[in-house]
């Protein structure tokens, strides 16, 4: 069905998945399209969000603020997984009163019961329309320093994250942010989609990059070690130690399931992740190069959870090996089929 939308901003109507081009407002939107494009970090923001309870909006609304200020990001593309909250129109209206800033793509999963949520098949949704050279996964809690990027650069052969070891408190969840090179993260097909418990799935995609980075430099004759490949980010500002470049909001805990234990144990029993393996399918209305705002994606498949490959009995031995309480196990290793 063919829905139009009226922004408040002007007299504009946009057909819903279609191009919204506010460069006709105002001139302050000429410059819209090729805005940070000279830069040589060429960085897409990749985030991923479930917008449920009142502090994660809350904390959403301060990160991506923050996103807006940050140099050398040429486009955030926001991945929203079945969020119940209204919170677009305001972020729309941080969006326009950026002027010339990032472009903006914001992916709406529809609600669909069937499609579990899980932020690995969401990042690789977002994923697959970056068109830059590079991508920055945040979380839809993370805020930055306006010169976080220009602080870590990325070096050849290299990716960028956080190690826990390196954390204290509320940042040591920080651990799953990371700056890569957008061709590497499509070569190993991006995040194992088979994760539905939270833990272990960025190590899992740290691990990978390592070793595809490793294999390309091989194959040219520069061998790597694995060590040298990966850098921690500068997390605190070189010209002001008092300046933290990048921060986790805290936010109440949710009942998502900490899976850390058991997902590494169920990896060792499945194939590993790959190009062969059925990915995520989705439909979205179309987007073009230069879209602006909001538009539907519809989940269609995803793959079995880890819990489902594994089998019942061999997820409840899991389970309980790894300390998970009775009704924890009940609800991950529970399902028909």
């Amino acid at each position: 069905m063919r829905v139009v939308r009226r922004t408040k901003y002007s007299n504009v109507s946009c057909v819903t998945g279609q191009r919204c081009d506010l460069a006709v407002v105002g001139n302050r939107y000429k410059s819209w399209n090729d805005h940070n494009l000279k830069t040589d970090l060429n960085v897409s923001i990749v985030a991923s969000c479930i917008l449920n309870l009142e502090d994660r909006v809350r904390n959403f609304e301060r990160a991506f603020h923050s996103w807006l200020e940050t140099r050398d990001v040429e486009r955030i593309i926001v991945v929203d997984w079945q969020s119940n909250h209204p919170i677009w129109s305001r972020i729309l209206d941080l969006a326009y009163t950026a002027g010339t800033r990032p472009k903006l793509t914001i992916l709406g999963i529809a609600q669909n019961p069937e499609a579990d949520w899980r932020i690995a098949a969401a990042f690789n949704i977002g994923l697959s329309i970056v068109q830059t050279r590079f991508i920055l996964k945040l979380d839809c809690d993370t805020i930055l320093h306006p010169d976080f990027l220009r602080e870590n650069r990325l070096k050849e052969n290299t990716f960028r994250s956080i190690s826990h070891l390196n954390l204290k408190g509320n940042d040591k969840k920080l651990n799953g942010v990371f700056l890569a090179q957008t061709d590497v993260l499509l070569k190993i097909s991006g995040f194992d989609e088979r994760f539905s418990l939270y833990g272990w799935d960025d190590t899992d995609l740290y691990r990978r990059l390592a070793i595809e980075i490793k294999q390309q430099n091989s194959l040219n004759g520069s061998p790597l070690q694995i060590r040298s490949i990966f850098e921690d980010f500068v997390i605190v500002s070189g010209t002001n130690s008092s300046q933290k470049l990048i921060a986790h909001l805290p936010h109440k805990r949710t009942n998502w399931g900490n899976g850390n234990c058991f997902n590494r144990a169920a990896l060792r029993l499945v194939e590993n992740w790959n190009s062969s393996i059925d990915r995520c399918h989705f439909n979205c209305m179309p987007l073009s190069d230069y879209w602006w705002g909001h538009t539907s994606c519809d989940i269609k498949f995803l793959p079995q959870a880890f819990q489902i490959l594994v089998g019942q009995k061999v997820c409840k031995t899991i389970a309980e090996e790894c300390g998970q309480p009775s009704s924890t196990i009940d609800r991950i290793c529970t399902f028909s089929g």
